[in-house]
């Protein structure tokens, strides 16, 4: 029994000294990528100084190169790693157009929250940080911050969902994947800064909450999508704080834990589907 005890405790540790392994590659990988677009592109070129456009659509311009470069890396490190395609990784599965809905529409109101909730003139004269984010996100011409949102979408949520998450939760329990999931989501985007942490953690529950239930990374992509799309729409109407943003903030808080409800109980006829059909969770 002893024996038994201590061999099921080795393998753990191996199993948790492979993800953290694992986890760097992912996280050194990343970086390599950011300062190597970052030197080139921004030192080396002087990207901003070439026009007037590139100036506009800077931090999109800079983003989208990134996730270009990025993607086919991570698809061969994947495919070399674990003999697998990312996208099946990442479980690209079909999904409802009434999942995808729901989805878009819980995306439209966790923005309009947020948006809502940044405009109080406590939080928005405390943070500056988060306008500073946004500058630098969601400025730019209308159609090319569009490509960049759908772009980005399916890069944000390949890498945290199809990558990072599935590699966490094949090895912890869901609750510790998802805090560690929101930890490295703050370290990498926001260098810990705590405020902006916060705001990365908790959308990570969500979005995770998500992938879980529907084991398909397209609900979290069109989450995703509305999500930067509506931090676009109040950022060029000059959002500011008034009645109509106390009422939008209540309204989306409403819209927000509704959808999420809906979510969650429409989870169970998927589940119950895929059990039939002897569909299996893919974990790396």
């Amino acid at each position: 029994m002893k024996k038994k005890l201590l061999l099921n405790e080795t393998i753990k540790q191996e199993k948790v000294f492979e993800l953290i392994g694992i986890l760097t590659i992912y996280i050194a990988i990343y970086f390599a990528v950011v300062i190597s677009v970052a030197t080139s592109f921004f030192e080396t070129f002087e990207l901003h100084n070439l026009n007037a456009f590139f100036n506009f659509n800077q931090g999109a311009i800079y983003l989208t190169i990134h996730d270009l470069i990025a993607l086919p890396i991570y698809f061969l490190m994947i495919y070399l790693m674990h003999k697998k395609s990312l996208f099946k990784v990442s479980q690209f599965v079909k999904t409802k157009n009434k999942t995808i809905a729901l989805c878009l529409l819980l995306g439209i109101s966790m923005g309009t929250w947020v948006m809502s909730f940044l405009q109080i003139p406590l939080i928005k004269n405390s943070y500056p940080q988060f306008d500073e984010l946004f500058d630098f996100l969601i400025t730019g011409n209308v159609i090319f911050i569009i490509l960049f949102i759908a772009l980005h979408s399916v890069y944000k949520e390949i890498f945290f969902r199809g990558m990072v998450f599935n590699q966490l939760r094949s090895v912890l329990s869901l609750p510790l994947a998802i805090f560690v999931n929101g930890l490295i989501y703050g370290y990498l985007f926001f260098y810990w800064d705590i405020m902006l942490t916060i705001y990365g953690m908790l959308g990570a529950i969500i979005f995770n909450l998500v992938y879980i239930w529907y084991e398909s990374i397209w609900a979290t992509i069109a989450i995703e999508f509305s999500l930067f799309t509506s931090y676009f729409i109040f950022r060029e109407m000059n959002y500011e704080f008034s009645w109509i943003s106390i009422s939008l903030n209540v309204i989306s808080s409403i819209v927000l834990i509704g959808t999420m409800y809906i979510l969650w109980k429409q989870r169970k006829t998927v589940i119950a589907k895929n059990q039939v059909k002897g569909e299996t969770v893919l974990h790396l």
